[in-house]
C-alpha cells in the first residue's frame, strides 16, 4: 500500500508542476482537480479564448 500512496503523490506533484507551467490569465484558467481516494487526477484549461469557449484537458 505504501507504493500506491507514493505513486499518487508523484502523480499529484507532476500535475501541479505542469499546471504551474501554464498559469491562468484573465480569460483562461488552468484548473487542477485531484481525488486521491479514487486515484483521479485532471488538469483542465477553462475559459474564453476570443469568442470561443475553451474547456480542454491537458494530455499527460
Amino acid at each position: 500500500m505504501e507504493k500506491v500512496a507514493l505513486y499518487k503523490q508523484i502523480v499529484r506533484e507532476l500535475c501541479s508542476e505542469i499546471a504551474s507551467m501554464s498559469p491562468s490569465d484573465e480569460s483562461v484558467q488552468t484548473q487542477l482537480i485531484t481525488d486521491d481516494d479514487r486515484g483521479h487526477y485532471l488538469l483542465f484549461s477553462v475559459g474564453w479564448e476570443e469568442d470561443n469557449r475553451e474547456y480542454a484537458p491537458f494530455c499527460i
